[in-house]
């Protein structure tokens, strides 16, 4: 049984592509996938030392179709693109990430191939730590950027 990655900002959402499970033979079946095609591995060993990995889940259907509509129709993201999205660790700019990370791969499919970044512009309140968010975009494998100003 899976158990949400402790990636949480301060939006404290859960709502992430991503969730932890334990490593199972490859060529297990759940929801009718074969997980060894979808498995990230997370590169620490687990609390009752069996491998712990990150599974990619698509964004639901209701978010992707939209999204892949308004992309197509006013022609957001072209070949060769670089397209970087400011992450707070909140479910919203979290959900985003990942929506532009399922079209990144659907669109190669089409021949346009873009790159996708991330950026946290720290505010400066105590009470709020992006560390969380290194590793997880390292095992998601988008380039982290991380700028620190001091506005509060």
């Amino acid at each position: 049984e899976g158990v949400g990655v402790e990636v949480r900002g301060r939006g404290g959402g859960d709502e992430g592509a991503y969730v932890k499970e334990n490593k199972e033979e490859k060529g297990d079946k759940k929801d009718g996938r074969d997980e060894s095609q979808s498995e990230t591995t997370h590169g620490s060993e687990g609390a009752d030392n069996t491998s712990s990995v990150l599974k990619f889940h698509c964004p639901p259907k209701r978010i992707l179709k939209p999204f892949i509509e308004a992309v197509e129709e006013y022609k957001m993201i072209h070949h060769g693109d670089r397209v970087l999205v400011c992450l707070s660790g909140g479910k919203d700019s979290l959900s985003l990430l990942h929506t532009l990370h399922q079209y990144q791969f659907m669109a190669k499919s089409k021949g346009v191939e873009f790159s996708l970044g991330a950026v946290t512009v720290d505010p400066g309140a105590s009470s709020y730590n992006p560390q969380p968010l290194v590793p997880y975009l390292d095992a998601l494998g988008v380039p982290y950027h991380y700028e620190r100003q001091p506005i509060l």
